[in-house]
Formats: structure tokens, sequence, C-alpha cells
């Protein structure tokens, strides 16, 4: 007794269900994938009563769901648009930095940091993933930083032991 769910839809585990985590106490799942092999679609648990794997995604039979409500896909305009990047690409754009660049948080304790394909790294190149969770929910925030020689923060970089703006740098270079 399979289901016409479409991608964007939000179900739930019935009680049937055969799966530990996406279970009747899963309250919430988004469809990310209708065409999985064998007829199965991939969700995303958004709610679940345990909150338990809460983030993660899974293949399952889409016999053992019920349908929520249908929400069509999000499209473009969101902070996190549909497109072909990793994941971690899109969490640099959701905290407004660039992969493989380094920036500094605001009293941390190792920086710089620097986000890449596989996570988000302190100076010592260990993986920070406290940190990413933090700067995620708001409980910690980059420091853009500021020129030397002019405080703005127009196109800072690293010159010697003090941060300039490119204006600066050229016109100390040209001293």
């Amino acid at each position: 007794m399979g289901r016409d769910f479409k991608v964007g839809d939000i179900v739930k585990g019935n009680s049937e269900t055969r799966y530990n985590l996406t279970d009747a106490d899963m309250t919430e799942a988004r469809v990310i994938d209708t065409d999985c092999v064998g007829g199965k679609i991939r969700i995303e648990v958004l709610k679940h009563e345990q909150e338990a794997g809460i983030g993660q995604e899974f293949i399952v039979d889409p016999e053992y769901f019920e349908l929520v409500r249908r929400e069509e896909p999000p499209t473009g305009g969101s902070e996190l648009e549909l497109v072909d990047d990793s994941k971690m690409a899109q969490v640099a754009r959701i905290l407004g930095e660039e992969l493989g660049k380094e920036f500094y948080i605001v009293g941390g304790r190792c920086n710089p940091y620097k986000l890449t394909e596989n996570g988000l790294f302190d100076s010592y190149d260990q993986l920070a993933t406290v940190v990413l969770s933090e700067l995620l929910i708001g409980k910690l925030e980059i420091k853009k930083p500021t020129c030397a020689h002019c405080g703005g923060t127009n196109e800072v970089i690293q010159q010697g032991n003090a941060p300039m703006c490119k204006q600066c740098a050229k016109e100390v270079l040209a001293k």
C-alpha cells in the first residue's frame, strides 16, 4: 500500500512501522527524495518525541508513513537555496564566510578558524564541531576584522602582524 508523497511533503511515522527511529514517535519529517530504489523515499527527521534522529536522513518504505501536510520544496530566495553545493558550502553561506578562508570568532580561544568541505577547523587544524554548533545556534559570533590603520572593515587582509584593508596595505607598501 504505497503512498504518493512529493518532495517537500511533511510526513509522520504510523503505528504499523517496522523502523526504530522513524516510528510513531517521529511526528514530522520532510520528504527530500521520492526516486529511491525499490519505490522507497528519503526523509529528514524534523521532530521526534524522544528528540532522536533529528536532522538525520533515512531511506524508508512509504507505506509506513502518513501525510501531515503538503509543502512545496524551497526554491530560490531563501537563505539556504537548492543548489548543487556541499552541505559545508551551504553552512559557509549561512555564516557569511567562504570555504577555505580564515576568520575570527569573538572570544575564540583557537583563532583563526577555517571552514572546509570536512567541517570547521581551528588554528591547530583540529576539528571544532562544538564551536560550529555554537556559531549556528547564535551562542558565538564571527568577528569581522578591522583595519589597524583606518578602522574599516572593507576587504581586510592580514598584512604582517596587523590586519589592514587593501587600500591601507597599498599605501603602506607604496611608502
